[in-house]
């Protein structure tokens, strides 16, 4: 039996406007762009990959430097819906194969096998679903009856605790037409859009047999509310020696808080402390350090500060420098770097050195240098696509704004006679500029 993979992707993407220059689909869950995150997820060996882009995001180069073997479906304009979108590429499922319909947004604890299984039986259709006892109205809901089968689905109507997942299996990709056909000439919409699930109803009048599968979790990743709760929470799900660089900054303050909230191993602090400039970070981050210890009760710890006379390096190598020598000695597999990215440019204009742009975000710069040694087995940059705005909304969300926050320090400026300007924020350089910016208050 043949089955294809059908994933849309060619929604605007509105939300993340704002969140990412990449296109949705491009922007990464777990260091990888977010449909492959998603279709790796699925875990099925499909016979054939077809995905469906906008035109205008200017992705189909990507997904087949990914997937060279894939078809790609360009959109020029929205459809009227997911259904419609799926129905533009029906040349390549209209030959009797089966086809399996998944989501570029989402996260799937489930067991792949099982289901396959399940499709080796021949039942008609298959709809992955979780225990949704609250009922929310945002899902899509399947109803069962006392055989298992299901009788009905409902788009943002609980009609059932079984809400469904984003995974559709029809055991005949003809009769999928047919069925999402019937439904768009019936006008069934659900707020003046055609939905995949309601196709099942016009599926079932096929007299098909349909049937659920239960996953234990899933995840949404497709807005930036919860692609940062899947960052907060599983990404730092470590079990291991870990390294962690904080300079005593607000970015890394947040990932050392936390890398202790979820490491059931050793975490390594590594700060760099260049004697001519750099000292302040020392007496920050042994600050942020004690207090993320405080507030998470983890002390499994160790501040490693690396010391260097040298002058003030330039972007993120020193970072790498000072971990490499350790991570053999001290079992470190996995390097967290709490950098961000630079606000909007209609931010940073207003700034008062709006020159003095915080050159180490670079995104391709921080890529190339990640990929330099092959020390560690990952590197992990949480916040690559949140700027101070996004990460003021987390430490708000973690409840620690009024405990972590004010022992953090950003500013980077020097007099030039040398004199020591202290722990006080200047309030007129770049990095506190950004702070104000962002938090809406330096401490």
């Amino acid at each position: 039996m043949t089955i294809k993979l059908i994933m849309p992707m060619a929604g605007s993407g509105e939300r993340f406007k704002n969140y990412s220059t990449l296109p949705k689909p491009l922007i990464p869950v777990d260091g990888i762009p977010m449909f492959q995150f998603a279709e790796q997820n699925i875990g099925i060996d499909f016979d054939e990959r077809i995905f469906i882009v906008r035109k205008d995001d200017n992705i189909s180069e990507y997904v087949k430097d990914i997937y060279p073997e894939a078809k790609l479906i360009e959109l020029d304009n929205k459809t009227e819906g997911t259904a419609c979108t799926l129905l533009t590429a029906r040349e390549h499922f209209d030959d009797g194969s089966s086809i399996f319909i998944a989501n570029c947004d989402q996260y799937v604890d489930w067991h792949s096998k099982d289901f396959t299984k399940l499709i080796d039986t021949g039942v008609d259709g298959i709809i992955a679903t979780f225990h949704e006892p609250e009922r929310s109205p945002k899902w899509s809901y399947a109803q069962v009856d006392e055989q298992g089968y299901v009788t009905k689905v409902a788009e943002k109507d609980p009609i059932s605790d079984l809400a469904t997942v984003g995974y559709y299996y029809f055991k005949d990709g003809r009769d999928f037409i047919t069925a999402a056909e019937d439904m768009i000439d019936a006008n069934d919409r659900v707020n003046n859009e055609f939905y995949t699930c309601p196709v099942y109803n016009y599926y079932l009048k096929l007299d098909k047999k349909v049937i659920t599968f239960n996953v234990n979790k899933m995840v949404g990743v497709g807005t930036p509310e919860d692609l940062d709760n899947y960052n907060s929470n599983k990404l730092f799900q470590v079990n291991e020696n870990c390294a962690v660089c904080v300079s005593g900054g607000a970015d890394s303050a947040m990932l050392l808080y936390k890398v202790l909230q979820n490491n059931k191993g050793h975490t390594h602090v590594f700060t760099y402390a260049n004697n001519t400039l750099l000292l302040k970070n020392v007496v920050a981050s042994t600050s942020v350090v004690n207090k993320c210890v405080e507030l998470t009760g983890n002390h499994r710890l160790t501040h490693h500060v690396i010391h260097n006379t040298g002058d003030k390096p330039n972007g993120v190598d020193p970072l790498f420098d000072m971990v490499e020598p350790y991570s053999i000695s001290l079992g470190i597999k996995t390097l967290f770097i709490g950098v961000t990215k630079n606000p909007p440019k209609e931010g940073t204009d207003k700034f008062t050195y709006p020159e003095w742009k915080d050159t180490s975000r670079d995104i391709n710069k921080l890529k190339d240098t990640m990929h330099k040694g092959e020390v560690f087995e990952t590197v992990l940059t949480p916040w690559i696509n949140t700027d101070k705005k996004g990460l003021a909304q987390l430490y708000k969300r973690e409840e620690v704004l009024d405990t972590l926050f004010p022992v953090t320090y950003s500013c980077e400026w020097y007099p030039r006679d040398g004199s020591d300007p202290g722990m006080e924020h200047c309030g007129k350089c770049w990095w506190c500029e950004e702070r104000q910016w962002g938090f809406g208050r330096l401490k």
